[in-house]
């Protein structure tokens, strides 16, 4: 993607160019990404699909990802969302960092 393809025009009275401008910003994206250490085979992946994250995606309208990392035992989350919902994102982000840590701290022998 270019710089070009980013830009936009708007035209019409300033106070109207300027609403326009505050609506286009809160429709970016927001994308929050961790690592998350996996204890080899025995800890799988998590599932996006399970009920848990599927609950939290829902409530907080966000979509979670995880990418195996190659050669490691680990894995990339992927947190999106949108700027105009920064703020459950942020919780949302969160409480999955709490499910996700206590699933990992109960495969800690």
């Amino acid at each position: 993607m270019s710089v070009l393809d980013t830009k936009v025009s708007i035209a019409g009275q300033p106070a109207g160019v300027e609403s326009a401008r505050v609506r286009i910003r809160e429709l970016l994206p927001l994308v929050l990404m961790f690592e998350l250490p996996i204890a080899g085979i025995l800890q799988p992946i998590p599932d996006p699909s399970s009920p848990t994250i599927q609950h939290l995606s829902q409530t907080y309208n966000i979509s979670v990802s995880f990418k195996q990392r190659s050669r490691t035992y680990g894995a990339t989350v992927m947190i999106r969302g949108s700027q105009n919902n920064a703020s459950a994102v942020k919780e949302g982000t969160a409480l999955l960092l709490e499910h996700l840590a206590g699933s990992l701290a109960s495969a800690i022998p």
